[in-house]
């Protein structure tokens, strides 16, 4: 997100360069109103004339919650486990699940609400996840503008100690990197300190 001062002139370009593995990627934008986008709330009306907002995320029934992909180190939750031991993940999501297709139709092949992937952000080993992709068991809902809660499950081995950070991603019925609108989606960051294994034959 780029901050600009109230004043700032809607025909004034701003242009944004990266430099990655010695490529340099130049990428011009201004404050034209067909571009204005937020990841938190949707950029086209659903049927209902509400705009969607990203899934909500929690790891356990009591704990933090997380909505919208603006996650940082500072905001994960900690975990820890055993080189080698299978660690359980639990996952519950609430989503409104609205959606917007440009011309608020039905929805075709709608699919699941919502779908999760975890995967490993950093760690000095290898991370098996039992199941990547797990499906949700829905609680309530599961249908496009009907209000979804749904939890699934999957496990997390880690190949030897260390600290490591697993990457978790929600997406709902606009799918990966939001669609057209920019949003909606929710990322979520877990650390997690890994143990060595503890030895059964007393050596």
């Amino acid at each position: 997100m780029v901050t600009v001062p109230k004043e700032f002139p809607k025909t004034q370009r701003i242009t944004w360069t990266l430099t990655a593995n010695g490529t340099t990627t130049t990428i011009p934008f201004h404050m034209h109103v067909d571009y204005n986008l937020t990841p938190f709330k949707s950029s086209e009306e659903s049927p209902n004339r509400e705009f969607n907002a990203p899934p909500v995320l929690k790891f356990a029934a009591a704990g933090p919650t997380f909505m919208g992909p603006a996650i940082t180190l500072a905001k994960a939750v900690s975990r820890t486990a055993t080189a080698g031991a299978a660690m359980p993940l639990d996952l519950l999501v609430d989503d409104d699940a609205l959606y917007s297709n440009g011309g608020n139709g039905p929805l075709s092949n709608a699919g699941a609400p919502v779908n999760v992937t975890v995967s490993k952000y950093r760690g000095p080993g290898t991370v098996k996840v039992g199941d990547a992709r797990p499906k949700f068991e829905g609680l309530k809902g599961g249908k496009p503008m009907e209000p979804y809660s749904g939890k699934a499950s999957t496990t997390v081995t880690f190949s030897e100690p260390g600290d490591y950070v697993l990457h978790v991603t929600v997406n709902d019925y606009s799918g990966a990197g939001g669609g057209g609108s920019g949003c909606c989606w929710t990322n979520a960051m877990i650390k997690v300190a890994v143990g060595g294994a503890t030895s059964t034959n007393g050596q």
